[in-house]
């Protein structure tokens, strides 16, 4: 048993508590809760943590923390208000995670030092005809002189209303059904047609 990993383990979960003790009173969280507005103070306040960052390896500003760790931070913020756990889940465990496993060499330069330090991100799969179930989502991706045009309309994106980067799903092959389905990064204020 690896009792000095066990000891950061406590030592990540008393600072998260200790964070709430101190910053966020309970009066302050369901104050949020009412305006339905997490302030961008908030958020920075998680990246001056590290939360933001936790599974950002360091040479690209993070903590080089591992999933597990992301998951303790994410369980101890879920004890005190679930809805701020949601922030820090999606940015570690789904955004963080995918760049650092499918993005190139430039989008990780570009966006692991950000999501780091002040960017907040969204995942965008969800449709009012098909929910969750990315296999039967109807937005699609037509290719025109080497860019997208995303096309279709999402619904139920958490972070979306502070996120810079969302990571939407369309299909850009319908033809070949749920084998068309790709990823698309779009920075928030992307020009629209």
């Amino acid at each position: 048993m690896n009792f000095e990993a066990l000891h950061e383990h406590e030592l990540l979960r008393e600072s998260v508590r200790d964070f709430f003790d101190r910053e966020l009173p309970e009066a302050k969280i369901r104050e949020y809760d009412r305006a339905r507005r997490i302030p961008r103070s908030i958020w920075k306040q998680f990246a001056k943590q590290g939360w933001m960052g936790i599974t950002v390896p360091e040479e690209y500003g993070g903590a080089g923390g591992t999933f597990f760790e992301s998951i303790l931070a994410v369980e101890e913020l879920a004890g005190v208000e679930p809805g701020l756990s949601l922030i820090v889940d999606i940015q570690n465990t789904l955004m963080v995670n995918i760049v650092r496993r499918w993005g190139n060499d430039l989008q990780k330069q570009h966006w692991l030092p950000r999501m780091a330090a002040d960017t907040v991100t969204a995942f965008a799969v969800s449709e009012a005809g098909s929910g969750s179930d990315a296999f039967a989502m109807a937005s699609t991706a037509i290719e025109s002189d080497g860019h997208y045009l995303l096309k279709g309309r999402k619904l139920w994106c958490s972070n979306a209303q502070e996120a810079g980067l969302f990571l939407i799903f369309a299909n850009a092959k319908p033809e070949a059904g749920y084998k068309g389905i790709t990823a698309f990064m779009v920075e928030r204020g992307a020009p629209r047609s």
